[in-house]
């Protein structure tokens, strides 16, 4: 069957072809609400990747390491008012499910020795009632090595209520309950001087859960609105902005469908889709509406016009949307799994609008008889006239338009290196936004709040060794003096006050750790009691912790020294007796850099591949298809310089500009290409089948990359950063490709003089 009388019979059946897409859109639909969300910090990384093993190898031995930190604020944090807020926060989140830890100036015990006896006691016994107790409460905690830095700002104006959450807890409901929690002992216990602020891995993680939300709820509206103003001042009839929007409605029900059907959840990236597949899905809807008004202003009727323009149509819409795939799928080399599933999800997103494109509208344009406008108005119209200029460049006009066009990519080419790599938290969020604004408050008054781990093995009983427990010390000692790293606590810390306690001179003597076996034990058996142990400490002294707190603010220079943490390592403990590896989430997203660097390279260059391999099959010509790739290769690297230019950070959203971006770009070249060929088999010159191409399909194409630009720029409207950037990159790059496809290929065409025989007509 010719694609003629296959777009006949779907025309013929058109009641039958509808209700069969309404069928499977309900079935999607029912799907779709199944779709749930997800915050986890492990879905970012591949099941297989080293660092997450190891993450998992240590949650294995210590239940809980996502870090929470409530920062309590006030001028004085040992008054009394302060104090009871402190004791008040304490005691609720002590009592929340999945929290496994709470410390505390409130629940922290102290050893203290009175008479030669060694007893731990609670340091806050009771709220002070006077000055005189509040001073010496304040310089108790102040000469603390436990407490200053750690749970107590060094100039006692704020403290930290510091938790951590077990595995249990980390999906999206129970740390969205939780941080419910926060927000309403913030709410509450903020009053008169008294501030109080929460920041940490599941504040961090609801948070951009939240604006994901928020986002595909509020974007995705007013990118349908954005993109039906465009199509509709374009073509001024309802019927043509009605279609291509529907043609999207039922590739996202599909699409979500899928996703409701393989319990794959939303996270903070595949937020984006609904942007993405809006812009994509109206490109050959606008195509097919528009061929179809050239063949009714031709006098054909409603039934002829739609099968006619599907036929016309389905070679340059097949491979658009082959190339569309083909960019997205270049993810899959991703090593960070959620840009893998937004690879898959927006290739597959795609194929459905290709499918829903060549059945839903011929079927819809022949049930409805869509009336075409009486007289075409490109020719009179401000668009019109600029397409007639645009068909006729003078030659002095091709030559400017090629030069300057190398020169910006010489220029974006020397911008490239300055691009930064960052996966610092903060800056995914808006300057001024409250999670932005808890977070910076904490970084600098309390030291941070995300976890970097240390796992130390050793033989039974290793850890209780002077020798080794002083290789620790030191370790130790250089970790807490990087950037970043606002402090730290071990097994040696709780040691060295306990010994300083019970005898401050042979303490001082000795550096702060005990020399001998004997009075190691002594001091442990003291501790065996004590929470804190259990904490920092397993399986007989062969397993221990070594905990930093890490200012997320500082988290890109942080990523930075853990090659240099690791070389420390390797060449501090050698040995097999002392085993120590580096992990937790700050370690785990220290990985995220070198991720998002292959994961730009490698998506690049395959999508570069992939689109240029379709290319090259379609217009079977090696020369034709390096000319096709220009407009579309250009405003990428066009768009990666203005990146380095604007100070945008690669990022988990701006990774995936380069793969989309060249997918979508050349779905004009095509129609271009294809319309091209058309002309040059009739007969016509170079310069008449250029003319003939930018007149008949510039609208198509001017609509087209107007409607990707305008959903592409709406997640500028956005909360979270990255994707921000990527829309308002991506936005620009699509209006270069506009540039691309209607300025510089037809002025490179006629500078290098085309052969017509390249473009199907004999010498």
């Amino acid at each position: 069957m010719t694609s003629s009388a296959f777009f006949a019979a779907i025309v013929r059946r058109r009641r039958l072809v509808l209700v069969a897409l309404a069928a499977v859109t309900v079935a999607a639909g029912l799907l779709a609400s199944r779709v749930r969300y997800d915050s986890s910090a492990e879905i970012w990384f591949l099941d297989d990747d080293p660092n997450l093993v190891a993450y998992r190898k240590f949650l294995a031995r210590f239940p809980a390491d996502q870090l929470g930190v409530v920062g309590v604020f006030a001028p004085d944090i040992f008054d009394a008012r302060a104090l009871s807020a402190i004791a008040r926060i304490t005691r609720r989140i002590e009592r929340q499910p999945h929290v496994h830890r709470v410390r505390s100036l409130a629940n922290l015990r102290l050893m203290e020795s009175e008479e030669g006896v060694l007893e731990a006691r609670p340091f806050l016994a009771r709220i002070p009632r006077d000055a005189a107790e509040s001073r010496a409460l304040r310089a108790r905690a102040l000469a603390s090595p436990l407490l200053r830095g750690q749970l107590v700002a060094a100039d006692g104006r704020a403290a930290a209520i510091v938790f951590e959450v077990s595995p249990a807890g980390s999906g999206y409901e129970a740390k969205a309950a939780l941080v419910r929690t926060l927000r309403e002992l913030a709410r509450e216990e903020s009053r008169g001087e008294v501030v109080v602020r929460h920041a940490g891995a599941p504040s961090l993680a609801v948070a951009m859960l939240e604006y994901a939300k928020h986002d595909l709820q509020l974007l995705g509206p007013v990118a349908v609105l954005a993109v039906g103003l465009v199509v509709f001042v374009m073509f001024r009839r309802g019927a043509t902005t009605l279609i291509p929007l529907a043609v999207v409605l039922l590739a996202l029900t599909w699409t979500f469908g899928v996703m409701g059907a393989l319990g794959i959840k939303v996270n903070v990236v595949s937020a984006a889709l609904v942007v993405l597949l809006l812009a994509v899905g109206v490109a050959n809807a606008v195509h097919l509406v528009v061929e179809y008004n050239h063949e009714r202003q031709a006098g054909a009727g409603p039934e002829e016009a739609a099968g006619r323009s599907a036929a016309r149509l389905l070679q340059p819409c097949f491979y658009t949307a082959v190339t569309d795939a083909a960019g997205m799928l270049s993810l899959l080399l991703s090593d960070l799994r959620p840009l893998r599933e937004f690879g898959w999800l927006s290739a597959l997103g795609v194929a459905f609008t290709f499918v829903i494109s060549l059945s839903f509208v011929p079927a819809v344009l022949a049930a409805a008889r869509v009336r075409a406008p009486l007289v075409s108005r490109e020719q009179s119209s401000l668009v019109g006239r600029v397409l007639a200029a645009l068909a006729s460049p003078s030659p002095l006009r091709r030559f400017a338009v090629v030069g300057v066009s190398l020169l910006l990519l010489v220029g974006s080419g020397l911008l490239l290196p300055r691009i930064e790599i960052g996966t610092s938290p903060v800056s995914y969020f808006r300057a001024g936004d409250p999670t932005r604004r808890d977070i910076e408050a904490i970084d600098r008054s309390l030291g941070g709040s995300i976890g970097l781990e240390i796992l130390v093995t050793s033989s039974p009983g290793g850890l209780a060794d002077p020798r080794q427990l002083e290789r620790l010390a030191r370790f130790q000692r250089w970790l807490g003096s990087l950037p970043g790293v606002a402090s730290t606590v071990s097994l040696v810390d709780y040691l060295r006050e306990l010994y300083r306690v019970m005898d401050p001179e042979g303490a001082a003597r000795a550096g702060g750790l005990p020399r001998s076996r004997e009075l190691t034990a002594q001091l442990l058996l003291l501790m065996e009691s004590e929470q804190e142990l259990d904490a920092l400490v397993r399986d007989r002294y062969s397993v221990g912790r070594m905990s930093a707190r890490v200012s997320m603010s500082d988290a890109r220079e942080l990523v930075r020294q853990v090659p240099q943490i690791e070389e420390r390592i390797r060449r501090d403990f050698p040995g097999t007796d002392l085993r120590v590896e580096i992990t937790g989430l700050a370690k785990v997203m220290s990985n995220m850099e070198q991720y998002l660097l292959r994961s730009q390279v490698s998506s690049l260059a395959s999508s570069l591949l992939l689109v240029a391999g379709f290319m090259l099959l379609m217009l079977r010509s090696l020369r034709l298809t390096l000319f096709a790739m220009l407009p579309n290769v250009a405003p990428v690297f066009l768009g990666l310089g203005l990146m380095a230019l604007l100070g945008v950070a690669l990022d988990p959203g701006t990774v995936m500009i380069s793969s989309v971006a060249m997918g979508i770009v050349v779905d004009d070249t095509i129609h271009f290409m294809t319309r091209l060929r058309e002309h040059a088999r009739e007969g016509r010159s170079l310069e008449r089948s250029l003319s003939g191409t930018i007149l008949e399909i510039g609208r198509p194409v001017l609509v087209t990359s107007l409607v990707l630009a305008a959903g592409f720029a709406v997640l500028g409207l956005g909360s979270y950063t990255p994707n921000v950037n990527f829309g308002l990159i991506s936005a620009a790059v699509m209006a270069l490709a506009l540039l691309g496809d209607l300025v510089f290929l037809p002025a490179a065409l006629l500078v290098v003089g085309v052969r017509l025989r390249l473009l199907g007509r004999a010498p």
